[in-house]
């Protein structure tokens, strides 16, 4: 995961990642509405996007994470993931 993510960073300039929602459908299982904005490589090129991830934890570890493009589908993979 840690791998992933620095290289996936790694194609931006500066970038910031700032949550804005969080719903807990208890159990090993949330999600969260973000946004990420920043900078392409070193160029002026401005980027801004808003997302939504659901994340499973088994004893206080991440052992999935996936991303999607709206909330309504965040929340909607949450109720699958979560048995509802």
């Amino acid at each position: 995961m840690r791998r992933f993510f620095e290289a996936w960073k790694s194609g931006f300039g500066k970038h910031r990642y700032q949550v804005h929602e969080i719903a807990d459908a208890g159990g090993c299982h949330f999600a969260f509405r973000f946004s990420l904005t920043g900078t392409i490589g070193d160029s002026a090129a401005h980027i801004s996007s808003e997302r939504g991830a659901v994340i499973t934890l088994e004893d206080g570890l991440t052992i999935r994470h996936e991303n999607f493009r709206s909330w309504d589908e965040t929340l909607e993979a949450l109720r699958r993931a979560a048995g509802g």
